[in-house]
């Protein structure tokens, strides 16, 4: 669901708590000092031991006497899941120690589920994740983030399940209100005999095709969530060369990071601009840079888009920096700040040379004030 306005392109956007169902359960800082264009990658994490997970879960359905009325009725459904650590995108779940992705299927009351998703299937791909101390998180698909949703008593051993419920309240659209309840079981262990790479490793190319620098100083640590004054975290996406490129390959200049949908007419005029405002800031010897992370467009923000969406978005807009196939980064991070109920497209943030998160937006207007924001970072 979106609508344009005249400055942002608003969006429902996911609740972060369960995004499963349409029925949602769910020295001076600015002195860089001499910046080097071709550091090389910083060496390889060694492999680590994959983290497996398996889950049992019943979820209960009641419904209040107005919704039984247009048609609800009382049901339950069970989904069996298992899955498999992945670490290449750790923005989705921040606060889990480790996170499993796999295929959840409804073994037991698929037309209960229905009752809620008409379109719905019995096979879906979710991530669950956990935290040690025993938080419990759950992510309702590919490249969306994931949300808490129960605590548990720390398991004695690992391996051994752990007991997780939880319970929400919703105001159904066609009248009256439906509880939905949760519980079941939830356990993980190591598997030494399946490694994970480091999804950082040293890049196959020395130098990238686009031209873009490879500025990395190897020591910076980034921040999740989101602060004020923090370090960004780094990531690594696919550009408009079809080559891996990472945010922090741009330290030691200012920075855009522009999440945009090709859909949103606000996008398409902030980007539209964005050639003469990177050309009025080098006047004022100010290095800017412009990243794009490019969704699949305001009905699917968190897909990663095709790659025709990225070369029509550089082409109609004559762009020589960075366009990015966002894999939930942008999507996941940036509505966590801004707030949920306010986020819309355009959402940028300003970051320093140093990597440091600065201000964001919401919206455009007017390159006007992402100036303002540098030159008052730079008083």
């Amino acid at each position: 669901m979106f609508l344009w306005l005249f400055w942002a392109c608003s969006v429902e956007v996911v609740d972060p708590v369960d995004p499963v169902d349409p029925v949602q359960e769910t020295g001076d800082p600015m002195d860089t000092g001499q910046v080097s264009e071709d550091n090389p990658d910083p060496e390889a994490q060694d492999p680590v031991p994959a983290v497996r997970a398996e889950a049992d879960v019943t979820w209960t359905l009641a419904f209040d006497a107005d919704a039984e009325a247009v048609g609800f009725s009382d049901c339950s459904y069970t989904r069996n899941w298992e899955g498999l650590q992945a670490i290449d995108q750790p923005y989705l779940c921040p606060e889990c120690t480790a996170i499993a992705w796999g295929e959840a299927e409804i073994v037991d009351g698929l037309d209960c589920y229905l009752q809620l998703v008409p379109t719905g299937e019995a096979l879906s791909w979710e991530g669950w994740g956990f935290a040690e101390e025993g938080r419990f998180f759950r992510s309702g698909g590919e490249n969306r983030p994931a949300g808490e949703l129960s605590a548990f008593d720390p398991p004695d051993a690992a391996g051994d399940p752990v007991t997780i419920g939880w319970e929400s309240e919703y105001n159904m659209t066609d009248g009256g209100t439906m509880v939905l309840s949760a519980t079941g079981t939830y356990r993980w262990w190591s598997d030494a005999d399946t490694l994970l790479e480091d999804p950082m490793a040293p890049r196959e190319n020395t130098s990238s095709s686009c031209g873009w620098p490879r500025s990395n100083p190897g020591d910076l640590v980034g921040t999740m969530p989101l602060a004020l004054g923090e370090v960004m975290p780094n990531v690594r996406l696919e550009d408009q060369c079809g080559e891996p490129a990472d945010l922090w390959d741009f330290f030691g200049r200012w920075l855009i990071l522009d999440s945009s949908q090709e859909d949103c007419g606000p996008c398409r005029t902030m980007a539209d601009q964005s050639g003469d405002f990177i050309d009025a800031m080098t006047a004022e010897g100010i290095e800017v840079v412009m990243l794009s992370f490019m969704g699949n467009g305001l009905d699917q923000p968190w897909e990663t888009p095709p790659t025709s969406v990225i070369d029509n978005w550089v082409s109609q807009f004559n762009l020589e920096d960075p366009v990015l196939k966002d894999r939930g980064y942008a999507y996941s991070l940036f509505p966590k700040f801004f707030g949920s109920e306010s986020f819309g497209f355009p959402a940028w943030l300003v970051v320093n040379p140093q990597m440091q998160f600065v201000n964001g937006k919401v919206g455009f207007s007017s390159w006007e004030d992402a100036r303002g924001m540098i030159l008052d970072a730079l008083d």
